[in-house]
């Protein structure tokens, strides 16, 4: 096997994860907001109702209402919280040190317990970064990448690689044609 092009240490935290899923599930992230204003705003009012008497409630039905319109405000507000929240129990085989080797050719991924994953570019499904970190998306793999000791041109390097590595989506219209 030739030289790897990049070679990148990243401790996957929780604040790591959290941004991956903010990045790259953008749209997720946007429907959590928007059912969550609608649970906020459709609840606040029936226990406003409630409480200014326009219509007889009980204790526990307003508790009930208090207990959605919270839960409304976390998912509008705080959707990376409820993400971290459902996804507990998947989190702690992610969490670690990560040592990454990007080749012309494949990406080696290698964990904190020495399992190491071979994922070949032509499976790259998206690329995003955030501040501190790039993102690899392949679909049922994922990798985190720091950004954190790059040199400027590194960086653009690196960007300028998987960029290139990134599969173009079949557009419907093609299949249809």
């Amino acid at each position: 096997m030739s030289e790897p092009r990049f070679v990148v240490d990243t401790e996957y935290t929780r604040h790591a994860l959290t941004e991956l899923w903010r990045v790259l599930y953008r749209r997720k992230f946007l429907f959590f907001k928007a059912v969550g204003g609608v649970l906020f705003a459709c609840s606040a009012f029936s226990v406003a109702a409630g409480l200014s008497g326009a219509f007889p409630m009980s204790f526990s039905t307003l508790l009930l209402l208090v207990l959605i319109c919270a839960l409304g405000a976390v998912c509008a507000c705080f959707p990376q919280y409820l993400m971290l929240a459902l996804n507990r129990s998947k989190l702690a085989k992610h969490l670690g040190p990560r040592h990454a080797e990007l080749y012309d050719d494949v990406l080696c991924s290698t964990g904190a317990n020495g399992k190491t994953t071979r994922m070949p570019w032509a499976l790259l499904k998206s690329f995003a970064e955030s501040r501190e970190y790039f993102f690899l998306d392949f679909g049922t793999f994922f990798s985190i990448l720091s950004k954190e000791g790059l040199k400027e041109q590194q960086l653009q390097d690196m960007r300028s690689f998987a960029t290139e590595r990134v599969q173009p989506r079949s557009s419907r219209k093609r299949r249809k044609a």
